[in-house]
């Protein structure tokens, strides 16, 4: 039987504001439960969800000598060889061992990140009009973490972009955090880091 590959699943992305507990999936709904009025240097983190390889828990190796060590507790050197199973039966093990992990125990790691808020929430156009929201930043920076600029030290958003965001017209420019746009002023975003090595 072939063993299910859990490791060709898409990656998940999940929020939390305090880097223990990320039940968020998104950055506008960690906001609206956490921060009524989110300040320059506030702090989000973000994690990228994965499952754990169910080999690197156990395998039949594990099993196998476990099962060795046990019998010479048992009967000393009586045991010595065993058990002794042929390369058919630890690829046997191996599948069984992998199939009720998936089914009964399996896991997540998150690679996570801090994304340190560098503007406040209320940018102003030469017209006095607000360009964004706290749920307009949000889906600014979701898109910025999507697009993998989250990569860079720093990131930055556009006043242009910001309003598409408010206004849904488009979802990602995100190329513009990276690039840049000469004709506008860029809006800090975050400075991010790695939360753990």
């Amino acid at each position: 039987m072939k063993e299910t590959n859990s490791n060709t699943e898409p990656k998940r992305t999940v929020w939390s504001c305090d880097d223990e507990t990320f039940n968020y999936d998104t950055l506008a709904e960690l906001l609206d439960t956490f921060f009524d009025k989110p300040e320059v240097g506030d702090v989000v983190f973000v994690g990228e969800v994965e499952p754990i390889p169910s080999m690197h828990l156990c395998d039949a190796d594990d099993v196998i000598d476990l099962m060795g060590e046990r019998a010479y507790d048992e009967v000393g050197e009586y045991a010595d060889g065993y058990p002794d199973v042929t390369s058919e039966a630890k690829a046997e093990l191996n599948a069984l061992l992998a199939r009720w992990i998936e089914k009964h125990a399996k896991p997540i790691l998150s690679r996570e990140q801090v994304l340190e808020i560098a503007s406040d929430f209320s940018v102003w156009n030469e017209d006095g009009d607000a360009i964004y929201d706290k749920i307009g930043f949000a889906l600014a920076i979701e898109a910025a973490v999507l697009e993998k600029v989250c990569g860079e030290p720093a990131a930055h958003m556009f006043p242009s972009d910001l309003e598409r965001f408010k206004t849904n017209e488009t979802f990602a420019h995100a190329y513009s955090v990276a690039v840049g746009n000469p004709d506008e002023h860029s809006v800090p975003l975050y400075a991010s880091h790695r939360s753990k090595p």
